[in-house]
């Protein structure tokens, strides 16, 4: 950034929070997280799936930010800073009772309570709709995000 005020290059700043999405080409690795994965084996399992109270993030889809990317790239923007993120708190609650669902599963959801806020951290992620148009929801995503961990599992049985 500081380089951008000696010079004519222009520089903005993304900061990108959980970004997941399945694989673009078969077989290949999508995260180092594997809380998805898991908390989807849980669940087709009927076992029981530990979260913590209030646990989540702005999550992000892979091809969202990938669509950041590309506006603020073609902008005449300069330093500035967005935060990658969805506009939505998801938390890691709603993701274990969607899959259970999703799995018609019997799995108990165990809250594990370390007094952290009903609020949820969230960033404001206004700069992006202002001044691109773009605004995220993750959740349909989230839910196509379990299903590849269904499939996967099923394929593994």
């Amino acid at each position: 950034m500081a380089q951008s005020y000696c010079s004519s290059m222009r520089v903005n700043i993304i900061r990108p929070g959980y970004t997941f999405g399945n694989p673009v080409i078969e077989g290949a690795s999508i995260q180092g997280d594997t809380r998805f994965h898991t908390i989807v084996k849980d669940a087709l399992a009927h076992k029981p799936i530990t979260v913590i109270k209030n646990d989540g993030t702005q999550f992000i889809w892979a091809g969202d930010l990938a669509k950041l990317y590309i506006k603020v790239l073609h902008s005449a923007v300069n330093r500035k800073t967005y935060f990658g993120l969805s506009k939505n708190f998801v938390s890691w609650h709603a993701i274990a009772k969607e899959a259970v669902k999703k799995c018609n599963s019997k799995s108990l959801i165990v809250l594990e309570d370390k007094g952290w806020s009903d609020d949820g951290m969230t960033w404001d992620v206004s700069d992006m709709k202002n001044d691109f148009d773009l605004e995220f929801d993750p959740w349909e995503k989230i839910t196509e995000h379990l299903d590849y961990y269904m499939n996967l599992e099923s394929n593994c049985r």
